[in-house]
């Protein structure tokens, strides 16, 4: 899964370029007689065409490479920023930016840099980043039957998100703890199973014990 993300890092320097591309074509103007859209110029067209009826991708505000200074349980703090993309702005608190990433905080380790894909949030005005893309939504216009719409849209990488410098994905290390822990390991896993075995078996016991008292009644 690691290696795939390699191509999100070229695709978090080329963000800008490719929104203001894809608004381009959504909204391009007559071509003239010589087949060159009127208007744009030749290296203007998006890296990826959007049919007309796909969702453009979203493109970052910004994308820099930064060291950890400090975290939080919901905000990373980064100091030494390199702007790729876009531009801090006020964001920029004299050589310092915050970057709201909620639970994804606790995986980025203070004193390594990373290169941060974000965008303002709308609703509180703050530079937000995550570690991985989001889940696909397979409700609504998934079900089979909802939609209609015979276009084929292009997937898209989500850039909207934090890697390694070397545009590798960062290793959030969901497991490690209880690979590491065997006996947190084994109540996590064992437990619960022998729960359910001892519930199977008290109810199959019952059902015997059930059946034998009928039996015994109608002897009688």
């Amino acid at each position: 899964m690691g290696p795939r993300r390699v191509s999100l890092a070229i695709a978090l320097l080329v963000a800008s370029s490719l929104a203001s591309s894809v608004a381009l074509a959504q909204d391009e103007p007559p071509a003239d007689d010589g087949g060159v859209v009127a208007g744009t110029t030749p290296g203007t067209l998006p890296l990826v065409p959007v049919p007309l009826g796909c969702a453009a991708p979203a493109a970052p505000d910004v994308v820099f490479l930064g060291e950890v200074a400090a975290t939080d349980d919901r905000t990373v703090r980064f100091t030494d920023v390199t702007v790729r993309s876009g531009e801090l702005g006020s964001f920029d608190r004299g050589g310092l930016v915050d970057v709201r990433f909620g639970y994804d905080a606790q995986y980025l380790d203070p004193g390594e840099r990373y290169l941060v894909g974000a965008e303002i949030d709308p609703d509180i005005g703050i530079l937000v980043s995550k570690l991985a893309p989001e889940p696909v939504n397979f409700a609504g216009d998934e079900i089979i039957g909802v939609s209609e719409d015979d276009v084929i849209c292009p997937d898209f990488e989500d850039p909207i998100l934090t890697l390694t410098p070397i545009g590798m994905e960062v290793e959030t290390g969901l497991l490690d703890n209880l690979l590491e822990d065997r006996t947190r390991l084994a109540a996590t896993v064992i437990v619960p199973f022998a729960i359910v075995v001892a519930v199977i078996f008290l109810l199959a016991l019952l059902r015997v014990s059930a059946a034998g008292f009928l039996r015994s009644l109608r002897r009688r």
